[in-house]
């Protein structure tokens, strides 16, 4: 298999150990699962991005990739025997395959050429995991089929009945947000809190809280009365923070679904602090992110680049800009560590924002300046930083 053979070949380079930490990892997941290995650990800088991101484009595996090759750390991959390796590969390997490719090269092009070939086989597969990979692509393209293979993977024979519950969550979170389809929407909801009796008890609450939580959303896409609807999002977001906290004080809960709600309780939390600046409560948003900032380093330490850059803009929002540029500051370098190099560049609209209103305009131009150069380059010295830091550790 060229990619795997390409990827062995990089790994035991000399030149291995100047390559960005996060991308060494990606380049070791991809051969793991090519190799059977499941199993192996991913977090935060190595994530299933056509799985646990739900269903919004991810353009940072891109970035990453270009800025690897614009440093010639190896010769790009051939796309089109990266293709053919992907078209031609067993059918039960293909969903490994996908995951690993789109770690490495972030290109949703490659992977739709993948599935527009094999889609007849995809849809017969009975592959959970092949289903929702294959339908996040096409969401992501808007692309219709997508919902058919929802639709098939919320009947998996070899799945457990929360999974394919899940599958009509992401069914209706994708009708709703990719196609704009209210009634597929409504119906998916339904399905989701049907016919639930073999759940567990603590897979019925996990439901309970993302229905909860996507409620919010889905009153906004089909709301007549904005006050009623307001107060609906309120209470929809206080219920499902409020089923995250009772799951998360469970010492018996499963370590994945632990992490699975300790995820959501973080966006969640977010949720409320934009439902907060919605009212013009700046202080109460603020008190809400920095009460919570303990808890999400107990919970999920990994995913505080997120509440961090909540807490910097509203700090913005409310004039205190010293603090905003201190948190500004953290989050840049958390999310240089994991590699989520559009979120960093979105943080640094902030900083550049704030030196604004304090009038250096100077250092404000530099941010300015930093965000008009080349993809490739202005996220460099993020990868430096990160690599440097590896080294000295």
């Amino acid at each position: 298999m060229y990619l795997l053979d390409r990827v062995k070949k990089i790994i035991d380079s000399q030149d291995i150990g100047k390559i960005p930490i996060t991308y060494r990892k990606r380049l070791a997941t991809f051969e793991a699962l090519l190799n059977g290995n499941c199993a192996i650990e991913r977090d935060v800088d190595c994530p299933f991005y056509l799985n646990d991101l739900g269903v919004r484009e991810m353009n940072s595996p891109s970035l990453m990739y270009q800025l690897i090759i614009k440093r010639k750390y190896f010769e790009p991959f051939n796309l089109e025997k990266v293709e053919k390796d992907l078209q031609t590969i067993d059918l039960e390997k293909l969903a490994d395959a996908m995951d690993g490719a789109f770690l490495l090269l972030g290109d949703y092009g490659c992977l739709f050429k993948v599935i527009n070939l094999r889609y007849n086989d995809i849809l017969q597969s009975r592959d959970y995991d092949l289903y929702i990979y294959s339908a996040t692509v096409l969401s992501v393209l808007k692309d219709k089929r997508a919902l058919d293979l929802f639709k098939v993977a919320t009947r998996c024979p070899n799945e457990s009945l929360f999974f394919q519950k899940m599958a009509y969550f992401r069914l209706a979170v994708a009708a709703l947000k990719r196609f704009g389809r209210i009634d597929l929407t409504e119906n998916s909801l339904t399905d989701t809190l049907n016919n639930s009796d073999g759940l567990t008890q603590l897979d019925r609450a996990i439901l309970a809280l993302l229905l909860d939580n996507f409620y919010g959303l889905y009153d906004l896409y089909n709301a007549d009365d904005s006050h009623a609807t307001n107060l609906g999002i309120k209470l929809s977001n206080y219920n499902a923070l409020l089923l995250c906290d009772i799951i998360l004080k469970d010492k018996d809960v499963p370590a994945d679904r632990f992490d699975m709600v300790a995820r959501y309780r973080n966006q969640i939390i977010i949720n409320k602090a934009q439902l907060l600046l919605a009212d013009q409560k700046i202080d109460d948003a603020k008190k809400l992110l920095i009460n919570n900032l303990d808890e999400t380093e107990r919970l999920c330490p990994n995913y505080m680049a997120e509440i961090l850059a909540c807490l910097a803009y509203v700090c913005y929002l409310g004039e205190d800009y010293d603090q905003s540029m201190s948190y500004v500051k953290k989050d840049i370098q958390q999310f240089e560590v994991i590699g989520e190099l559009v979120a960093m560049m979105e943080t640094k609209k902030i900083l550049m924002a704030c030196y604004y209103s304090l009038g250096d305009i100077k250092s404000a131009q530099g941010v300015f300046k930093s965000l008009q150069e080349s993809t490739s380059d202005r996220i460099s010295k993020g990868f430096d930083m990160a690599y440097y830091k590896e080294i000295k550790s």
